[in-house]
């Protein structure tokens, strides 16, 4: 679900993989994770905030999601 923070939008990595129908291999490939041992079960983790990314891992998803899914959004604190 999308949350209005003082007009400013949170969206989860899964809310991004489900707006843009994305496997978790896709979603891997496509915020540039697949050079990890096991990238379709890291961003899996991600994605249901098992696991937070690394602040290099979160640089690439924030940069590769065009920064619809930011650091912000794996700790629930508005932009």
């Amino acid at each position: 679900m999308l949350i209005n923070v003082n007009k400013m939008l949170i969206m989860t990595l899964e809310e991004y993989r489900t707006k843009y129908q994305l496997s978790f291999t896709q979603l891997a490939r496509q915020v540039g994770l697949q050079d990890l041992k096991n990238p379709t079960q890291e961003i899996k983790r991600y994605c249901q905030g098992s696991t937070i990314p690394r602040a290099d891992r979160m640089i690439k998803i924030r940069d590769n999601t065009n920064g619809e899914v930011t650091a912000n959004d794996f700790l629930n604190v508005s932009r």
